[in-house]
Parts: C-alpha cells; structure tokens; sequence
C-alpha cells in the first residue's frame, strides 16, 4: 500500500509533464512553421527585419499560405516565378508528412476522426490542423495505449530540431532595420545616433535580438539579459520589444 501511495503520484506527475511537453512542442511547431514558409525564396533571409512576427502575424501568414494554395494551378503547384530555397521545401515537406502521419497514428489509437491527407506534397496549409488534432487526441490515445504517448513525444521534438534547426540557420545574424530604443543607435563611431544596432542571433540554441553597440545600457527593468556584455532580448519579450522600437522616441 505504502509503495503503490508512494509512486502513483510520481507517475502520474510524469505523465502529465511529458504530455505537457509533447503538446507544447506540438504547437509551438504550428505557430512557427509559417515563418520557415516566409524563407522559402533565396535572399529572402538576408532581406532586413522590422521586427518579429507577432502570434497573431504568424496566424495571418498561415491564411496567406492556405489562400496561396487555393490560388493554384496544377501548373504552377509548388513553384514560383523566383527559385525556391530547396532545402526550406524539403525541410516543410518533411514536418507536413511527419505532422500528416502522427495525426493518424494519435487519432487511430484514440478512436477519434482520422483527417483526410495533404492534397499535395505542398499542402503546408495543413500543418497546423495535423498538429492540433495530434495535441487534442493525443491524452486518450495514451490512456488506450501509453506507447502512443512515446511515440508522440520523440516525433515531435525531432520535427521541432528540425524546424528549429531550419530558422536558426537562416536567422542568425540578422540585423533588424530599426534603431534601438535604448542608445537610439548612437555608438563610438557614430555619435549622432540613428544606427542599425539590432541583430538577431542564436545563443545556446535559443534566438535572441542583441544590440551590437558597446554603449547601449538600457535599466534593469528594460532589459533582464546580457550576452558578452551586450542588452539581449530572447523571443518571448519579442512582442514587448517591438513596441519599444514603435514608440516615438
């Protein structure tokens, strides 16, 4: 009695956090896929930024990407006027069969509606309805068989390092073309100001926007990170950022 007092909880804890982790992961790959997509034309990565997109923006890009598809021919399904980055299509391609193959797995083993297949190996529009069915059926599909739980786990953090991986990749070193609120992008060489200071980049595999100029001190309560000596502002005060940056000075 003592025993089955003693680890049940501990279980149940368990499972309940990697199912918390599984989902996260899960959607944290349908709010982000749409930014991949954005990057899918060569250049498009070195182009300079305003900023970075907010939740809502990233949903409206998904409707752009869903009307791009109903806008297309079979003649022109999957191309464009400009060459796409092949490597950004392999690596969408391959979280819309990932996304695509797990939905049915989950919905399967759960006994819940199976949903139809991409209607082309280009149907990225549909990533984030696979996704969310996943996450919503993805409990009951563990209770009828706990296997479902590990399999959902290890396929969706493979295909978030693959996403990850993907926009790290194309994001790194980035600079935003805006002027830092907090030195306004005066530096050593430039006094009067109106520098583009802010760049994007990857610090233990997290993105996180730094200003590169060495006389940039904003307070305590503006900026909480520091990367070799300079402010930092990882992507969840991304939105709060963009605000600052918007504020006339």
């Amino acid at each position: 009695m003592n025993s089955n007092n003693t680890v049940e909880p501990v279980v149940t804890a368990a499972w309940a956090r990697r199912l918390g982790e599984t989902r996260a992961d899960l959607l944290h790959i349908a709010d982000r896929w749409p930014d991949l997509y954005q990057l899918r034309l060569p250049g498009t990565a070195t182009r300079h930024t305003t900023g970075y997109a907010s939740l809502a923006a990233r949903r409206a890009r998904d409707a752009q990407a869903r009307a791009e598809r109903r806008d297309r021919t079979t003649d022109t399904l999957g191309y464009s006027a400009a060459p796409l980055d092949v490597e950004v299509l392999d690596t969408l391609t391959d979280i819309l069969v990932g996304a695509d193959e797990l939905a049915g797995r989950i919905a399967a083993t759960a006994g819940a509606p199976v949903l139809d297949p991409p209607s082309t190996a280009y149907d990225y529009a549909a990533i984030r309805g696979y996704l969310i069915h996943a996450g919503d059926h993805l409990a009951d599909a563990a209770d009828v068989d706990p296997e479902a739980l590990d399999d959902a786990q290890d396929t969706a953090r493979s295909m978030r390092r693959k996403l990850d991986k993907a926009l790290n990749e194309i994001a790194d070193g980035h600079r935003l073309d805006t002027v830092c609120a907090f030195c306004g992008g005066a530096t050593p060489e430039a006094p009067a100001g109106g520098e583009r200071t802010l760049v994007v980049r990857v610090v233990v595999d997290q993105l996180v926007i730094v200003c590169a100029n060495a006389l940039c001190s904003p307070t305590s309560a503006d900026c909480g990170t520091w990367v070799r000596g300079r402010p930092a502002w990882p992507e969840a005060e991304w939105e709060w950022l963009n605000k600052r940056l918007d504020m006339p000075a």
